[in-house]
């Protein structure tokens, strides 16, 4: 008779026992995930620290785009033996929480097209010193070339 009670109590003391270890078993696992989610927000954050930090050299300050924009525009036309004439046009947009500000500006180039053509790929892919963004723009062919208006912004900070 002592052993119907005794296997029922050891019988309910192993099921207990398995679902502790079921238990537990995911706990670790829900851990392990957990380890490998961190590691990869950290891997993430590191690359977004270092993408922010080259965006950050890209974006110029209002008043280095105000001192410096037209002057590096000239060099880089000169560069590509390209005629240039500049200016920025209607309200920028500030910078703020959500993004950077933004200049529209108004460019008109002259000369050889596939020359031009390099310029405007050096200008928004290739730029180093400011990140442009080209809206729309219109080629005409002359007499003495091509000349081609582009109207676009840059950003700032």
């Amino acid at each position: 008779m002592i052993f119907i009670p005794a296997f029922y109590w050891s019988r309910a003391q192993i099921n207990k026992n398995i679902q502790e270890i079921v238990e537990k078993k995911s706990l670790i696992r829900q851990g392990s995930n957990l380890t490998g989610t961190l590691a990869s927000l950290k891997k993430e954050k590191t690359e977004a620290v270092r993408f922010s930090q080259a965006l950050e050299r890209l974006i110029a300050t209002r008043d280095e785009l105000v001192v410096n924009f037209s002057g590096w525009l000239d060099r880089e036309a000169s560069n590509y033996q390209v005629g240039i004439t500049f200016s920025f046009q209607g309200n920028e947009v500030l910078p703020n929480e959500e993004g950077f500000g933004q200049a529209q500006f108004s460019i008109r180039l002259s000369g050889d097209l596939s020359n031009i053509v390099a310029l405007m790929r050096r200008l928004e892919r290739e730029s180093n010193q400011f990140l442009l963004n080209f809206d729309n723009f219109d080629i005409n062919r002359g007499a003495e070339g091509y000349y081609v208006t582009v109207v676009g912004k840059v950003f700032f900070k």
